[in-house]
């Protein structure tokens, strides 16, 4: 259910919504069609929730069920709508509902939920009572594939798939397609692509070792050169520094130097070391005390508002995000009057909302279908007939914000 809650939030109709007349006056009779199928399996579908607590069956089994009763009753209406954003939401209607290639769709998935042996530990006596519920699905899951199959027929001439043009050089007949050895600008499959402008070959790993091996041996020689000369001139310096050392080492000492002591030491002299007065230790000033903020005044809780209570006899389903009025409308006959019928708000924040009614619309009509509401307003909802037939019966939905329930209205037009 939280799924199609999710797509029906962005189903609010815009004025930006493209329109067809051709798809509006196709799918309106395929959608009063498609509601026939769907009132033929009414009667077991309402039923079938007691039937899966009464075998045991997980509460994934509601959900499903739950889901499939949402997406027939938003079906029709999608369908007659002739609006051209409907076609993407009609498509995933049927995925969900019916069977794809390695994937069940809901309707089988339910089947194999009543189908199951020993899920409920009853007999097989007792499971076989459930045939005659899988029968009525399987014929609803027949009848809805032959809806989807006319309905994909009326999508593809309203909106026709216009070939393209085949390329320049190519001849007729190819269907504009071009096969990857033929693009443009590239040469066929087998032919030698040239090079592109300004590229060149570049050299093989043995070209290129060679080469640089080459290069080496020519940079090689001018410091081979470097290296002898300087190996001479450290040569020629060693002879120079021997050469010194040997003069030096030549000199008379005068031993009349006062500089020598009778045993031939050199006396050592204590040199005075000066005396480093101490410097006072600059005193740290004390840390200045930081004041302590005053201590905030609490405040008095402020009284939540309470919302203004709701008119006698208001209806609120549970998870939902409106009141109504009422869940049963008597309609007169087409040009015999109107009813109407109240939405009130009861949420906080401003709730979007949008009415649909069923079989597609064509039953009775709504002023207005959506708009917004909040805690203490109301919005008052007109209804009114588009047949003189007796005893006519359909529905009207009430859409809320993702994640919670639609409200469901029962209508009864032209009553006896």
């Amino acid at each position: 259910m939280d799924a199609v809650g999710q797509a029906v939030e962005s189903w609010y109709t815009t004025a930006g919504e493209a329109w067809s007349a051709d798809l509006e006056k196709g799918g309106t009779p395929l959608a009063e069609q498609a509601w026939l199928f769907i009132e033929k399996a009414a009667l077991t579908l309402d039923g079938l929730p007691a039937v899966l607590k009464r075998i045991g069956a997980p509460e994934e089994a509601l959900q499903v069920l739950e889901l499939i009763g949402s997406l027939l009753l938003a079906l029709p209406d999608q369908m007659a709508s002739g609006l051209e954003s409907s076609v993407a939401r009609v498509d995933w209607m049927f995925s969900r509902l019916l069977n794809a290639p390695g994937q069940p769709g809901l309707i089988e998935q339910t089947i194999e939920f009543l189908d199951e042996p020993g899920a409920s530990g009853e007999t097989n006596e007792a499971q076989a009572d459930y045939s005659a519920e899988i029968e009525v699905l399987r014929g609803l899951h027949r009848d809805l594939v032959t809806v989807q199959q006319v309905w994909d027929e009326l999508i593809e001439a309203t909106f026709p798939v216009v070939p393209m043009p085949p390329l320049a050089g190519e001849k007729k007949g190819s269907a504009g397609r071009t096969s990857p050895g033929a693009l443009p600008g590239k040469p066929a499959s087998g032919a030698p692509a040239p090079l592109p402008e300004g590229l060149k070959i570049a050299p093989s790993a043995s070209s290129r070792g060679t080469e640089s091996a080459s290069r080496l041996r020519a940079a090689g020689k001018p410091y081979r050169r470097l290296a002898m000369l300087m190996a001479l001139l450290l040569l020629a310096l060693a002879f120079m520094g021997v050469f010194l050392a040997q003069a030096r080492g030549g000199s008379t000492v005068n031993p009349d130097s006062a500089a020598l002591s009778a045993n031939g030491h050199t006396p050592v002299v204590a040199t005075p070391t000066p005396t480093t007065k101490a410097q006072p230790t600059p005193t740290t000033p004390a840390p200045t005390p930081t004041p302590k903020p005053p201590t905030p005044t609490p405040k008095p809780p402020t009284p939540t508002p309470k919302p203004p209570p709701l008119p006698d006899g208001s209806i609120c389903p549970d998870n939902a995000a409106f009141c109504v009025s009422t869940l049963q409308l008597q309609v007169p006959c087409e040009g015999q009057g109107s009813v109407t019928f109240q939405l009130f708000g009861v949420k906080t924040s401003q709730q979007n909302w949008q009415a649909i009614s069923m079989p597609s619309g064509s039953l009775v009509t709504l002023s207005p279908t959506h708009g917004s509401l909040k805690v203490g307003q109301a919005m008052t909802i007109q209804v009114q007939a588009n047949t003189r037939r007796q005893n006519r019966s359909g529905v009207i939905m009430i859409f809320g914000p993702f994640g919670t329930s639609p409200i469901t209205l029962d209508v009864l037009v032209c009553a006896d």
